[in-house]
């Protein structure tokens, strides 16, 4: 799953979108896949949006602890720009 939060002006939306793609537990430590999925279906923003926050989350199967998901990363989008680690 991924949780998508953008502030667009004083608005700050926040939306879940699921991905489509490998089965994440065929990949090997360090592989990357590409992943694909549909986010903000609802009405477009009024702005374009200052920063975006996503941040990429795996279901229980994938928890050491067995809780409802775990992280799996996170990034963040800032005036166009790509930042690592999911700080805004």
């Amino acid at each position: 799953m991924v949780k998508v939060s953008c502030k667009a002006g004083k608005e700050n939306r926040v939306e879940s979108a699921y991905l489509f793609g490998p089965e994440l537990y065929y990949l090997q430590a360090g592989e990357t896949a590409r992943m694909t999925a549909s986010a903000f279906g609802s009405d477009a923003l009024d702005v374009k949006p200052k920063t975006c926050k996503v941040e990429f989350f795996g279901g229980p199967r994938f928890s050491p602890s067995g809780s409802d998901g775990v992280e799996l990363g996170a990034f963040c989008l800032k005036k166009d720009k790509v930042k690592a680690g999911g700080k805004c």
